[in-house]
């Protein structure tokens, strides 16, 4: 009927780790009760497929079409649609790919094939807003339970507000309002109301909008998948046709994590009992100057350079010139044959430059360091 796949630009075979038999996804997909009663009704089955990361929904049909194509067995009814909440299970997802460097309170990533892209192909159908990935500016929205709480900085009288379901236009107003020194605390109970997006109305205007999951999940909900049977959808994103027929190109949708960015910082630590801690204090100042002046970190990636930010006996701290995109398999662009190789150095830019220590290790993905606003950095630490 229609399939979904997840792909991490981070991992090498896009999917999931290497040196995997069985891939293990970053996700986990759990239909809704009120999917598993959809497929029921319509003799439909639900398959995850770890191979792609993601997971199939397969239809029972009975007979064809004059074109050929395959009838479902049971009929779509307005409104159907299959809701998938989408739980992460790796969380180092939130480091390596582009992505809040803060957690997602309250919110959870909303995709659905109501996409207006007409040029998107049927085998690539992106369910995000952007066809180049997933962006929390445009695929975040904010989760609601059966208590949806808001609180109005002014006075909100009764018969000016209610929420409003989007799909049937279903309306609700609040189980209590509560007003307190000219503001206003709202509750709504939406225990008996359909899952999906709504509006908060006050005097007509959209005051929040919110996605109501109803759901008993311990682990928070980090995204929605909702994929509408709807023939109103547009032709290249629709799963059932308006005969209740099936085009033999199945839709198959994709999720894309693009790889986060990050400058990379490596702060070499001088241990006083050391060598070279030694050495340098050996030396005279003017030699100590040229010698700390001539560090720097070496690549074989003409794309790739380091700045030097501070260098004295006791630590060195060098920054990349520009962001990186983290990446499972680092190689050189200049010989993609070749792995990225990093090594500190002194008498840098010389025919002859000399290793300090080589081979420096990568960024970790289990951690990212954004304290500062203008960049986010992968730190190592290492000692020498």
């Amino acid at each position: 009927m229609f399939s979904v796949i997840t792909q991490s630009l981070y991992y090498a075979n896009k999917i999931s780790p290497k040196l995997q038999q069985v891939p293990v996804p970053d996700f986990e997909f759990i239909p809704t009760k009120e999917t598993w009663e959809t497929m029921k009704r319509l003799d439909l089955l639900f398959r995850t497929t770890p191979f792609n990361g993601g997971f199939i929904v397969l239809a029972r049909t009975h007979g064809q079409n004059g074109a050929g194509n395959d009838l479902l067995r049971f009929p779509v009814l307005p409104g159907d649609k299959l809701c998938f909440q989408v739980l992460l299970k790796n969380p180092d997802l939130l480091n390596f790919a582009e992505l809040p460097v803060q957690p997602l309170k309250g919110q959870a990533f909303y995709l659905a094939n109501d996409v207006n892209d007409p040029a998107a192909p049927a085998d690539n159908l992106h369910l995000t807003i952007q066809s180049t990935g997933i962006s929390a500016s445009d695929d975040l929205i904010k989760k609601a339970g059966s208590d949806y709480r808001f609180h109005h900085p002014a006075v909100v009288t009764p018969g000016t507000v209610l929420v409003k379901h989007i799909e049937t236009g279903r309306t609700k107003t609040p189980f209590s309002i509560d007003v307190f020194a000219g503001e206003t605390d709202l509750l709504f109970d939406l225990s008996a109301s359909p899952a999906g997006k709504y509006q908060l109305l006050i005097n007509n205007a959209v005051t929040d909008s919110f996605y109501l999951l109803n759901t008993n999940l311990i682990e928070p909900v980090f995204g929605i998948i909702e994929i509408f049977l709807s023939p109103s959808i547009g032709s290249n994103y629709r799963v059932v046709e308006a005969d209740q027929s099936l085009l033999p190109a199945r839709p198959a949708f994709r999720i894309v994590f693009v790889n986060r960015k990050t400058k990379w910082r490596y702060t070499f630590h001088i241990l006083a009992e050391g060598p070279l801690h030694q050495e340098i204090m050996k030396m005279t100042p003017a030699d100590r100057a040229t010698f700390l002046g001539s560090l720097n970190i070496a690549t074989n990636d003409t794309q790739v350079g380091f700045t030097k930010i501070s260098a004295n006996e006791n630590d060195f701290l060098f920054e990349s010139q520009q962001p990186l995109p983290m990446q499972e398999i680092y190689f050189s662009s200049s010989n993609p044959k070749q792995v990225l190789n990093l090594r500190l150095v002194k008498d840098f830019g010389s025919p002859n430059p000399k290793d300090l220590k080589g081979f420096l290790p990568y960024p970790t993905t289990a951690k990212i360091n954004a304290t500062n606003t203008a960049s986010v950095y992968s730190d190592v630490f290492l000692t020498l």
